[in-house]
């Protein structure tokens, strides 16, 4: 199939490029929002699941795998776009450790993982290029003879 002149599986391709060409998947409820286009999973909470099976000693609720990530993109936007200062009105940084950003590292790897795994793996994909195959008429089923009738 083609759109125009384009096929449709690159129209389809570009559409898709465009869509999620400007969204930012760093708040949980947007990159919940971007599995949810391939996915049925209740992101979060499998990830949490995911996440307690890892560490029983420790449960964590999908509140609190969300209120992390948030905290987390909050840091990374403050950095980004006010040069990390302190809102306290002073013109320091706010202070942050080798260990901050190590537990930092180590708790997105670890979400990243559980998401991993709720998601599963993908279905295979589908090539539409390819033309069905047909059983070989050996392997299909032959009418039965008739019986013949007696003179």
């Amino acid at each position: 199939m083609h759109r125009n002149a384009e096929p449709l599986e690159d129209a389809f391709r570009a559409a898709l490029e465009r869509f999620f060409e400007f969204k930012s998947f760093q708040n949980p409820d947007k990159i919940a929002e971007g599995f949810s286009h391939v996915s049925k999973v209740r992101l979060w909470k499998s990830v949490a699941d995911r996440l307690t099976d890892q560490d029983p000693s420790t449960p964590i609720a999908a509140d609190e795998v969300r209120t992390r990530l948030t905290e987390i993109a909050r840091r990374r936007n403050n950095i980004a776009h006010t040069a990390d200062h302190d809102p306290d009105g002073s013109r320091r940084k706010k202070r942050i450790t080798v260990r901050d950003a190590e537990q930092t590292i180590d708790v997105l790897e670890s979400v990243v993982i559980a998401i991993l795994q709720a998601l599963g793996d993908p279905a295979p994909a589908t090539d539409y290029g390819v033309p069905l195959s047909r059983p070989a008429p050996s392997a299909l089923p032959q009418p039965r003879p008739t019986p013949s009738a007696k003179a």
